[in-house]
């Protein structure tokens, strides 16, 4: 939705903030009572739509005013996050509220935005109902099983392959570009901020765990990234040795496969009691969707053991990378004893340091594909006779 004229929507938001949060309304009809002044280069704008963008009690604001017609909606579904509201019925009733919500929003100065209303029909569409709703918003897009999605997330399996495959086309185009960047940088962001951190919200949400090939490519596209911005060849055991946390002797790029099962299980228990809560059943008779399937893949990688708070990611991580250490085999005693040091705690600490060049953290990048190489046992040079006469190899 979208704030249209002045007077009501203020008018409006100051009322319902009195009637409900009397403590806040003297701060804030100071702050609204008056339009206040846009300065664009020479011209002055007056700011007099809704909520001012960027103020922290906007997201209130704007809440309160529509909760009275949010709370006379009629559908049995009924899920609203600020502006982002979710009604779920017959669709006879879901589009009388629809038509409820379009003329009560507009008295209070408010408009809803058609372009980014969605409809779903569970099952086939009823072609005069769904003439009736674009007759009340032109251009309400149509879903399908397969591009339906919610708050960022896909709804359906249908849609969890192309949904992710989109999603990280963006992230790879970042991570591409990561090679034409100083090395140690390159490690930082890619660790930091443009793998997993930018999916952990999808493998809360979605059963990614589902999709093994999906997240394997996934995966493999981020060795081949990390292997040419450090400059490292890397084979299957030196890149699951990479893919586990610094504290575990890895460099913390972490695969998708390892973590999309811990965080889906986490999230899923974090939310049961609200899930309940939202359609009034007992946690008991709670079943999530793929929770049951989500635990049965668990204890088939890892069987019999629990995380001691089912909600904390942390815990089921924990004992999914004790699995992963204890499955590395390594063919000499040289890096047995190699990988048994890099357990220390304080071994990576310098993985974990923000690359200043001003604070002396940075390293350069021969510097960095040593470090690497001497971390994980890559190769790092050809096998060689040293000037003192000593044998040396490719590690």
């Amino acid at each position: 939705m979208r704030s249209i004229l002045l007077k009501e929507t203020v008018k409006y938001m100051l009322f319902r903030i009195r009637e409900l949060v009397p403590s806040l309304y003297p701060f804030l009809s100071q702050c609204y009572r008056q339009s206040s002044n846009l300065f664009f280069d020479d011209k002055i704008i007056i700011s007099q739509v809704g909520a001012q963008q960027g103020d922290p009690a906007g997201s209130l604001l704007f809440s309160l005013s529509i909760h009275p017609i949010v709370t006379s909606l009629k559908s049995k579904l009924n899920l609203w996050y600020l502006d982002d509201g979710s009604i779920c019925d017959k669709p006879d009733i879901v589009l009388s509220d629809f038509e409820k919500i379009i003329f009560e929003a507009s008295k209070i100065g408010l408009k809803v935005n058609p372009s980014k209303c969605e409809l779903y029909f569970c099952g086939e569409p009823n072609l005069e109902l769904l003439r009736r709703f674009q007759t009340i918003a032109p251009g309400i897009l149509v879903k399908s099983k397969n591009d339906l999605e919610l708050l960022g997330s896909p709804i359906f399996d249908d849609s969890v392959i192309t949904f992710t495959s989109k999603k990280f086309e963006k992230i790879e185009t970042m991570i591409t570009r990561l090679q034409d960047v100083k090395a140690h940088f390159a490690y930082y962001l890619l660790k930091n901020c443009l793998t997993i951190p930018k999916l952990s919200y999808l493998i809360r949400t979605a059963p990614l765990w589902k999709f093994p090939c999906l997240l394997q490519n996934i995966d493999t596209k981020i060795k081949i990234v990390l292997e040419k911005t450090l400059n490292v060849e890397l084979n299957d055991l030196q890149w699951t040795q990479a893919s586990l946390p610094v504290n575990n002797g890895g460099l913390g790029i972490r695969k998708l496969q390892d973590l999309s099962l811990p965080a889906f299980l986490a999230s899923s228990f974090g939310v049961k009691s609200l899930v309940s809560t939202i359609i009034n059943i007992t946690d008991y008779e709670t079943n999530l969707p793929n929770l049951k399937n989500a635990l049965d893949c668990w204890e088939r990688l890892n069987p019999e053991k629990y995380p001691i708070i089912l909600e904390k990611q942390k815990q089921w991580n924990e004992i999914n990378v004790e699995r992963i250490v204890s499955s590395l085999v390594f063919s000499s005693e040289i890096d047995k004893f190699r990988f048994a040091l890099l357990q220390n705690p304080f071994s990576g600490a310098w993985l974990n340091a923000v690359p200043c060049p001003n604070l002396g953290t940075f390293l350069n990048n021969e510097t960095v594909r040593t470090c690497i190489g001497l971390r994980l046992g890559s190769k790092l040079c050809r096998p060689h006779k040293c000037i003192c006469g000593d044998d040396v190899d490719s590690s």
